[in-house]
């Protein structure tokens, strides 16, 4: 190869590295424009957040713990709560996220986890703003002069009575530029805000069905069938068959401040176990235990603290001292079984355990059988009525209060879970005395029958129709809003540290 040629492949090769770089650069570049939504906007951020860890979060956001201002991040004035568009919220700033923020945590009529709720609102409603300016701004919303000098002068020079004072206001021309700064941002967002969510109409059909769910009340009778609930002689039936699991052992512990001692006991008191309690004593007094514990209740073997200790309460018989030592939370132990027995079955904590077990492990044949019941139960009432069938199976029939399509009163029945909406849609257009179909909830069935129907006074509702259409369309303008945001939040990359700045925990904890 000749000289001319070993030139050309050295400028070829730094042809390809200068070209390699600049595309690695304009790379970066379109990425920040798709993630942060404007050229070169937030490439300073991007830059920074490289190698960091980025946790997403179900909503779509993304945290990144290293930048949370918390009490660790005191001394770095770049930490934040959240971040969009290059924009951050910052606690400690004079601004209207602040501002809202303090008015909330200073307030002595809501409580911890009312201040944590509120505290959320008021980010997310901050994050959405930023959103909003930016569309307003993209809109060409404009501000008159005419309403901002006005929105100045009602804010920052009027009188005790309301009254501007635009004498004043020509004096301090340099006020009111400074202040019709600060304003003319809040105004752009609350333009933005009427123009595209406000003032929605709501016709009188949407207002009149509107109104049926929030005052339409439905009673019902129903009948419960429980998968919680074990008849007495299946439960007899269970014990008898597993009746070792369920012994219950009392214990008399030497609780030791090192295994060292405790293994040289260990040896003393096996070979004369009738003086357990009495050699016990006599190390208390030499200050080798730290106490004698006695057992005041009998315990199932489950309730002893870990798998050592139920191993060697299991293999240990009645009346006699443990082969080994055991290490607990309190110290090394050595102990005695004092008593063993199998509990009545009258015995509450017996049936309790028995009753969480034979459900656990019957489970899905207990739900079957409760599905075959209830089926029939449906198909006994709707020929007899629900009273009748109640007392071919000798069930129990209940009577709810009376409850709203859009209430919580209903039994049995939870309105944030879609199934459970489905069915008391299904109450509220059904007619009284009508048999609902069984309905599956969390434990079990039920079956029930609209006993009471109370339908709305259309008088009422004519007399305070133009209240109603404000109210309904307040509502229907929120959820626009709502609507909006929700998409729109999708479109930017969301920074939310404040699960990190705000930790539940601590708001749980003040209102214990």
């Amino acid at each position: 190869m000749n000289d001319k040629e070993v030139k050309k492949e050295k400028e070829d090769l730094k042809t390809s590295i200068r070209n390699f770089l600049v595309t690695f650069v304009i790379a970066i570049i379109v990425v920040t424009f798709i993630f942060t939504g404007g050229p070169l906007l937030g490439i300073n951020d991007f830059i920074k957040d490289l190698g960091k860890t980025k946790i997403k979060n179900e909503d779509g956001t993304i945290s990144i713990p290293q930048e949370a201002q918390v009490a660790q991040n005191r001394d770095n004035p770049n930490s934040y709560v959240g971040r969009i568009m290059n924009q951050k919220i910052q606690l400690g700033r004079q601004d209207e996220f602040n501002i809202r923020l303090s008015s909330i945590m200073s307030s002595q009529q809501i409580n911890p986890y009312q201040k944590y709720q509120y505290a959320r609102m008021i980010f997310d409603n901050t994050i959405n703003k930023i959103i909003g300016m930016k569309n307003a701004h993209k809109m060409n919303i404009t501000i008159s002069k005419n309403w901002l000098n006005k929105e100045v002068g009602k804010r920052y020079f009027s009188d005790s009575e309301g009254d501007i004072n635009y004498e004043a206001m020509k004096k301090e021309r340099g006020k009111v530029n400074k202040y019709a700064k600060e304003i003319q941002e809040d105004l752009l967002y609350d333009s933005f805000v009427q123009d595209y969510f406000k003032g929605l109409p709501v016709t009188q059909e949407e207002a009149l069905e509107n109104y049926k769910l929030e005052n339409v009340k439905v009673t019902l009778k129903y009948i419960n069938l429980s998968t919680q609930e074990v008849d007495e002689k299946l439960l007899a039936k269970f014990y008898d068959e597993n009746k070792d699991s369920y012994k219950q052992y009392k214990l008399t512990r030497l609780v030791f401040k090192d295994k060292t001692e405790a293994e040289k006991a260990l040896k003393e008191v096996t070979k004369d176990k009738a003086k357990f309690i009495e050699i016990g004593n006599k190390l208390k007094i030499e200050d080798k235990i730290v106490n004698i514990v006695y057992d005041s209740e009998y315990s199932f073997i489950d309730d002893f603290e870990n798998a050592d200790l139920k191993n060697a309460v299991r293999t240990t018989q009645n009346k006699e001292v443990a082969k080994t030592v055991v290490q607990t939370s309190v110290g090394p132990i050595v102990f005695y079984i004092e008593d063993v027995r199998y509990p009545e079955l009258a015995d509450d904590k017996l049936k309790q355990k028995l009753k969480s077990e034979y459900i656990a492990r019957n489970f899905k044949a207990i739900e079957d059988e409760n599905k075959k019941k209830a089926d029939e139960l449906y198909a006994l009432a709707k020929k007899d009525g629900l009273e009748k069938a109640a007392n071919k199976f000798n069930l129990k029939v209940e009577t709810s209060g009376a409850s709203s399509f859009l209430g919580y009163g209903m039994p049995n029945v939870n309105p944030d879970l879609t199934d459970d909406k489905n069915y008391i849609a299904k109450a509220f257009k059904s007619k009284k005395n009508d048999i609902l179909e069984p309905f599956k909830h969390s434990n079990g069935y039920m079956i029930a029958m609209v006993s009471d129907k109370a339908d709305v006074d259309l008088k009422s509702f004519e007399d305070m129709y133009d209240d109603l259409s404000k109210k309904y369309s307040n509502g229907k303008s929120m959820d626009i809003e709502g609507d909006y945001y929700t998409k729109e939040r999708k479109k930017y990359e969301i920074v939310d540290n404040f699960s990190y700045v705000f930790k539940i925990q601590d708001f749980i904890q003040k209102q214990e």
